[in-house]
Order: C-alpha cells, then sequence, then structure tokens
C-alpha cells in the first residue's frame, strides 16, 4: 500500500515536531532555573551585606530591593543593609546613584562607602509568560568577584494574572529564598576551602528537576503558553 504522505511532507512534520519537543523542554527547565555560585566560597571577613536599589521596572524596583532585603534579614549570620538605608548613606557623602545597570567596578565602589563587605545588585523586569523576574547578583567587594547569582520569575504563582505587584512579589519572594539558603549553607562551610564554580544543581539533577516541574503549578502553565505557541507556528 502506497503512502499518501511524501517525502517533503514527512520531513516538514518531524521538523515541526522537534521544535514542538524542544519548546517543551526549554519550557520545563525555565522552572527549574538554578543558582550559580561558588560552591566551595567561604566569606571569612564578611559582617555586612549592602543591598543596592534595584533597577529594571521603574514603579517596582524600589519596593522589591526593601522586600529582598528584608527576606535575608532572617538569616541571622550577616548583617544586611537595606536600599533605603544604602541610598541615605550615599547621599550623604555625596554620590549619587547611577540610573540603569550597576557594572561590578561601580558597585564595589558604593559598597565601601557604606562600607560594606560584599553588596547585591538586583533589577525586576516584567515580560511575556514569564510575569516578573528578578535577577540578584552578590558581589565581593574586596576582590570583584561574582559569588553568586539567581534568577526567578512569578509564573504559576495563582494570582498571576490579577496583580503585577503580587507578581513582583512572588519572584523577589523566590529569589530572595535562593539567596537566604546559599548565605546560610556559606556560614556552615569550614574555613579555607578550596574555589570552585558549581552549577547548583547538577546537569542531572537538574534533568530530574525538569522532568518533576512538568507536574507542578508553573510547569503546567510553561506547557500551556508554550503548546500555544507551537500550534500558531505549526
Amino acid at each position: 500500500m502506497t503512502s499518501v504522505l511524501s517525502r517533503p511532507m514527512v520531513k516538514r512534520i518531524g521538523s515541526r515536531s522537534g521544535i514542538v519537543l524542544l519548546l517543551f523542554i526549554v519550557a520545563a527547565c525555565a522552572t527549574a532555573a538554578p543558582v550559580m555560585r561558588e560552591d566551595t566560597f567561604v566569606p571569612e571577613n564578611w559582617k555586612v551585606l549592602a543591598v543596592l536599589p534595584f533597577t529594571g521596572n521603574t514603579v517596582f524596583g524600589k519596593p522589591a530591593g526593601e522586600f529582598f532585603a528584608f527576606q535575608l534579614q532572617k538569616q541571622t549570620r550577616f548583617r544586611v543593609i537595606a536600599p533605603a538605608a544604602v541610598e541615605l548613606t550615599l547621599n550623604r557623602a555625596g554620590v549619587r546613584l547611577p540610573d540603569g545597570n550597576v557594572t561590578v567596578e561601580r558597585s564595589q565602589t558604593l559598597a565601601r562607602l557604606v562600607p560594606a563587605d560584599a553588596v547585591f545588585v538586583g533589577s525586576v523586569t516584567l515580560r511575556p509568560f514569564l510575569g516578573a523576574v528578578a535577577n540578584v547578583t552578590l558581589i565581593d567587594v574586596a576582590t570583584g568577584r561574582v559569588v553568586a547569582t539567581a534568577v526567578q520569575d512569578s509564573a504559576g504563582a495563582a494570582n498571576y494574572r490579577v496583580d503585577v505587584h503580587a507578581r513582583v512579589t512572588v519572584a523577589v519572594e523566590r529569589v530572595g529564598a535562593r539567596l537566604k539558603t546559599v548565605l546560610e549553607e556559606w556560614s556552615k562551610k569550614p574555613l579555607g576551602a578550596n574555589f570552585q564554580w558549581r552549577c547548583e544543581p547538577p546537569f542531572g539533577r537538574l534533568l530530574l528537576k525538569c522532568s518533576r516541574a512538568w507536574c507542578s503549578p508553573q510547569g503546567v502553565y510553561h506547557w500551556a503558553a508554550w503548546a500555544a505557541l507551537a500550534v500558531a507556528l505549526w
């Protein structure tokens, strides 16, 4: 019996199926964004951490930075200075905070004026499908080394479509929880540990987490969004 599908048609169907599968994989892994950090880094001389005012969205940036600092103040190892206090200190020194993204070198200069041993540089943006996205980097002031960075979004939150303020709150709460855990883990590490980078979780655990994320509320949301896009492309 002769197939009714021509060879070009089969190739086209196979190509589209591959695109759809790739979109599903990306959607699932987007809910399991890792924390990048120096696995064996030990902040031996850290006592004070400063949080610079968040950039990105002009309406929610400053409140997001304050809420992020509040999340970190729940740990007891380090003293965390909130963005409002940082900005006040800099204003008294006659220093104006830069608009837009802050470079590592500039963040070091600002943190030394506080003074602080490490500084958090963060931003909040609003994006389609992901809702609010919070991106935070932690920098060691003495060396200028980026020792941790985390990105979290508000996708899957129950109030995702209703309240923009709630989206920002969810994203900042998630990224704050991730970095608070990193600080708590560092506080348990022995002194003199060797340096190395680690992507947390490792690739194998990331794949496992991706598979579990498919059945989570965030995973279901991403599945639906990317499936709709795949149908549109089809």
